[in-house]
């Protein structure tokens, strides 16, 4: 009977065209037994992971053989978190600090610098000539264009334990002891000068959530054993899964996520929908403390950095659609907040390309109480005061050529 329902089923998939899903995978391709490693990243072939005082880089083009090309002495106690950018490794190295390294020859890495600040050095992430890093007191934002002379550029006075920038770098998902949130990175431009600022964003919860990841369109977060998956825009819940054991370190990619758990597993995931799916499972040959996502060939391999050294699984990636970066404004932007208002009313432009500006405020017989030049790229605020103005309808403008923006405003003192 069953033979029968099965060759039904197969029937009925025949005739209406449907191929069945194949069957995913994470197969254990080999170890390299190493000291306890703390810190993982991978790059294509290469891995660059963290042990006791060292970066090690680590040769993955054969999957079942790893094997160390380099390594060079970091100076630090423990380096919590390693992501590679171009031809530097970034290391959180706790007390201290930025740890940068040189890696674009894997077979003789070199140290860079130490980077010391306030407070320690939890998580980092690296975008282009942009590095955050996580700190229990704030979240800095650092500028590498000469990583031996790195520099701060803007900080945001709230806890955090692990980041990681969001495609195209202009925004930053954060997980803290109280909560998580994101940030979004703020560029002006104004006479020759750069500034930075950080913003927050949307935000979730108030009590312990780490680590984060970015799958596709949610960003996940961990509450002990929990995964939760919010929807990145709005960090509203899209869905979540009670996982066998605490969750030590995460990655993911659009449409899929990996789970390293204390118990010494990993839990494939399927994120094509909003709740995580449990695809399969693999076991890690120690205590995992980080995970990583790479490419041999045409292998898709997973990196896990644990107790006994490092680990290479081979997977089935799940198909999901294309991730695109955050749209950025396709044109000047300009809008106000509060609006009503008194007394004062906040003006932010955006501007997705270099533009110099003209900003004009003025009431409805045209008479000026603003006018002012500027040039911007991002985003960037004003903030005009009415409290000498009579009551009534205003407006701003923006132009710049033949675009311009114009925002009413409404005075109620």
């Amino acid at each position: 009977m069953r033979t029968l329902m099965a060759f039904g089923r197969l029937l009925i998939i025949a005739l209406l065209g449907v191929t069945p899903a194949a069957a995913q995978s994470l197969i254990l391709r080999g170890t390299l037994s190493l000291p306890p490693c703390t810190a993982v990243d991978a790059v294509d072939t290469v891995a660059y992971t963290a042990t006791s005082g060292l970066l090690r880089c680590i040769n993955l083009s054969d999957p079942a053989h790893p094997e160390q090309l380099g390594q060079v002495a970091t100076g630090a106690g423990t380096v919590s978190a390693v992501e590679v950018e171009g031809d530097y490794a970034f290391g959180a190295g706790q007390a201290d600090g930025l740890v940068i390294v040189r890696v674009s020859n894997p077979a003789a890495p070199s140290l860079v610098i130490h980077y010391q600040l306030a407070n320690a050095v939890r998580d980092v992430a690296a975008a282009d000539t942009l590095v955050a890093v996580a700190t229990p007191m704030n979240v800095v934002l650092i500028g590498v264009r000469t990583p031996s002379a790195p520099h701060i550029l803007a900080t945001y006075g709230r806890t955090a334990s692990w980041i990681e920038f969001a495609s195209g770098g202009r925004r930053l998902h954060v997980g803290s002891t109280g909560g998580a949130y994101f940030l979004d990175v703020n560029v002006s431009t104004s006479g020759g000068d750069t500034t930075f600022t950080l913003s927050l964003g949307e935000e979730y919860g108030n009590d312990a959530l780490t680590p984060v990841a970015l799958c596709g369109n949610f960003v996940d977060v961990v509450r002990t054993s929990t995964l939760i998956a919010l929807h990145a825009a709005t960090y509203s819940v899209a869905g979540q899964r009670q996982t066998g054991g605490a969750i030590r370190a995460l990655a993911a990619a659009a449409g899929f996520s990996f789970a390293a758990l204390s118990t010494g597993s990993i839990e494939y995931l399927d994120q094509r929908g909003n709740t995580p799916q449990l695809v399969t499972t693999a076991a890690v040959p120690g205590s995992p403390n980080a995970l990583a996502l790479g490419s041999a060939g045409n292998q898709r391999i997973l990196v896990a950095a644990h107790t006994g050294g490092l680990t290479v699984y081979e997977y089935d990636a799940l198909s999901a659609p294309e991730e695109r970066p955050p749209a950025l404004p396709s044109r000047l932007e300009l809008a106000a907040f509060p609006n009503p208002f008194n007394a004062a009313v906040v003006l932010r432009i955006e501007a997705a390309q270099p533009a110099a500006c003209q900003l004009r405020v003025y009431d409805l017989l045209g008479r000026e109480l603003l006018r002012e030049s500027l040039r911007v790229f991002g985003s960037t605020t004003r903030t005009v005061d009415f409290s000498l103005q009579p009551a009534g309808l205003y407006l701003a403008e923006l132009r710049n050529g033949e675009r311009t923006a114009v925002v009413k405003l409404l005075y109620l003192p």
